[in-house]
C-alpha cells in the first residue's frame, strides 16, 4: 500500500471519484500529498503517501505539532480542484446554517441527482 486517504467526517457530499482524481494527480513515485480544493484547500481531504508516516508521528508525538496545513506545506502538495457550484462537495456541517445548506442541496432534485 502506497497511500491512504483521509476525509472530513462532517462533509456529507464527498465526491465518489475523490480517490481516483487525487491519485491521478500524482505521478508515479511522487512523494507529495494530493489535496482536494474547492473554494479553499481542504487539508483533511487528501491522499497521503504512507512513506510520510514516520515524520507524521514525529510531528504529532515528538514535536506536538497540530497544524495540518504546516505539515502539508513542509512536504508539498498537489492541489486537485473541484468546482464549488452548484454546491461545494466539501461542505462541512459545523453549525445549524451548514445543516440547512446541506438540506437545501438534498431538497433540490437537480443537485441531489449529482450525488447519485
Amino acid at each position: 500500500m502506497s497511500h491512504v486517504v483521509s476525509v472530513s467526517g462532517d462533509a456529507p457530499f464527498i465526491p465518489r471519484d475523490l480517490v481516483e482524481r487525487l491519485h491521478a494527480a500524482l505521478d508515479a513515485g511522487d512523494p507529495r500529498i494530493a489535496l482536494a480544493a474547492s473554494e479553499k484547500q481542504h487539508y483533511t481531504v487528501a491522499l497521503w503517501p504512507v512513506a510520510l508516516r514516520h515524520d507524521l508521528r514525529a510531528a504529532l508525538v515528538e514535536r506536538d505539532e497540530r497544524r495540518v496545513g504546516a505539515f502539508i506545506a513542509r512536504h508539498g502538495a498537489v492541489v486537485v480542484p473541484w468546482p464549488a457550484a452548484p454546491f461545494d462537495p466539501f461542505l462541512n456541517i459545523n453549525e445549524p446554517a451548514d445543516l440547512a445548506a446541506a438540506e437545501a442541496v438534498l431538497a433540490d432534485p437537480g443537485k441531489a441527482a449529482l450525488l447519485r
